[in-house]
């Protein structure tokens, strides 16, 4: 499945959050999202290892390599190239991966790396303007990053998964509920309001 990502969203639309991305030196505004979901859930700040799924342009990457003290492995992957560089001090444990995740040769070698304390997604799809098919879409690939909570998450392990609002999404979330303690459905003050996006996190895998 095809997804893309600006390749410089900080300089799309100059808003109070890609002013600050470009000022901080992110290389998106979305790593605001993420920051915001780690300070209500707090699921970073002890995780080891970690697989960043749609990874591109590398904002969260640059977050956690830099918040994260004791990481171990950060596996960033992305049809897209990152554009995180040795002056964003990149982070010795960093592995990039160009490819499309949903893939069985891919997802082969991303299991060989595993496996992780935390699954990471800020992957959309290719939008088309047709809010049913873009959700459609969303869930497609939201459910393609779920699968990778079965074999390469450790138990105990979390996951992050942004997620398009839809009328068809309950029964994934259901799916997700039987996997982890507790699935929060969130919309970081840092999406867009007119953005249907939001985000599921998912805490404490309780089985492999």
């Amino acid at each position: 499945m095809s997804r893309t990502k600006s390749p410089s969203p900080i300089y799309g639309q100059a808003d109070h959050y890609a002013r600050k991305a470009h000022a901080e030196g992110y290389r998106a505004r979305s790593v605001y999202k993420l920051k915001e979901i780690e300070h209500k859930f707090t699921l970073l700040h002890h995780v080891r290892r970690i697989l960043d799924l749609g990874a591109a342009p590398g904002s969260w990457a640059q977050y956690c390599l830099q918040y994260i003290t004791h990481l171990e492995t950060y596996v960033a992957v992305d049809v897209l190239p990152l554009q995180i560089t040795q002056q964003d001090h990149i982070h010795p444990t960093l592995t990039y991966i160009q490819g499309d995740f949903t893939t069985e040769e891919l997802a082969h070698t991303i299991h060989t790396r595993g496996p992780y304390d935390c699954i990471l997604s800020d992957a959309a799809p290719n939008t088309s303007g047709i809010k049913a098919l873009d959700a459609m879409r969303s869930l497609s690939l939201a459910e393609s990053v779920a699968l990778y909570s079965h074999t390469a998450l450790s138990t105990g392990g979390t996951m992050v998964i942004k997620l398009f609002e839809s009328s068809d999404e309950t029964r994934f979330i259901h799916k997700l509920r039987t996997l982890f303690q507790r699935v929060h459905v969130y919309k970081p003050q840092a999406s867009r309001t007119i953005s249907r996006e939001r985000y599921l996190v998912c805490l404490k895998k309780t089985s492999t």
